[in-house]
């Protein structure tokens, strides 16, 4: 009976030893385990402004694979160049908010963005990976030299304003995309130019408020839903289709637009007569 007590307290022990949370400092960059042979970057300790964060680290006889970097890691770092590994999958909030580099390639394996991952930095040109499946509030909020994106894929979930005030110009979606989340490029005023995905169903509410430079919303056949003030302000818009399969148009989703042609797909169920007065007051409604 004790032999085999002890031998339970000894598997216990280990179990909770492998559990532990090891902390280490390897050529300037802190870590921490995150499992047995998983460790994520928690803090930029060095005064070189070019970093090249590894796949593996090696502590203690134990390799570990670098698959995070974590809350705040690189905040506020004058780090002006920096490489991520393929095997990064996490960013963590406000892992690089604030930051100096103007360039990051994005790993292609990179699933999580957290909230205001790249708050604040001054990358210029960004590429989201096929492979991201969430973005998190204000991902690249007032990111202010931010010239372009791409999505190279659908992102399953987006929460709000992760563009909001940059100075991007064009945005490319890919065309599996469905949805442009709430306030997603909110004051966003040098946006020019956007693709609309081939299946997008859903605008969010806010989506494109204030993008007074945006000039066209020739939405695609697939769109059901605009949400409020979608379009709020953007006052280059002449021209809107509305088109067959649009089943809910929010408040004031065209106020305060140049809109002086307006196309209803006749095959939509919501282009009665009175709805279309309706559509026409947005362009002053008051908010």
């Amino acid at each position: 009976m004790k032999k085999t007590l002890l031998m339970i307290f000894a598997l216990a022990g280990t179990i909770a030893a492998s559990a532990q949370t090891i902390n280490f400092e390897i050529d300037g960059l802190k870590y921490e385990t995150t499992s047995a042979n998983t460790a994520r970057v928690t803090e930029v300790a060095t005064s070189e402004l070019t970093v090249d964060v590894p796949a593996t680290v090696e502590h203690d006889g134990t390799t570990y694979t670098v698959n995070s970097i974590g809350e705040e890691a690189f905040y506020y770092s004058k780090i002006t160049k920096l490489t991520l590994p393929e095997t990064v999958d996490s960013i963590y909030k406000r892992a690089f908010a604030t930051t100096q580099f103007a360039e990051i390639k994005l790993p292609s394996k990179l699933v999580y963005i957290a909230d205001y991952a790249f708050n604040s930095s001054n990358i210029e040109n960004l590429v989201i990976p096929a492979s991201v499946d969430h973005i998190g509030y204000g991902a690249f909020f007032t990111c202010k030299k931010l010239n372009t994106v791409k999505f190279e894929g659908n992102v399953k979930t987006m929460d709000s304003s992760i563009f909001y005030h940059t100075p991007v110009t064009k945005v490319t979606l890919a065309d599996d995309m469905t949805q442009i989340p709430t306030k997603m490029f909110l004051k966003c005023d040098k946006l020019a130019e956007i693709n609309w995905p081939a299946n997008l169903e859903s605008i969010g509410s806010g989506a494109f408020y204030d993008c007074v430079a945006l000039k066209t919303s020739a939405l695609p056949a697939t769109v059901k839903e605009i949400g409020d003030e979608a379009f709020l302000n953007c006052s280059s818009i002449t021209s809107v289709n509305l088109p067959a399969a649009l089943e809910k148009l929010g408040s004031c989703a065209f106020s305060m637009t140049s809109i002086n042609d307006l196309t209803i797909d006749s095959n939509n169920a919501i282009s009665s007569l009175l709805t279309v007065f309706s559509i026409l007051r947005m362009v002053v409604c008051s908010t």
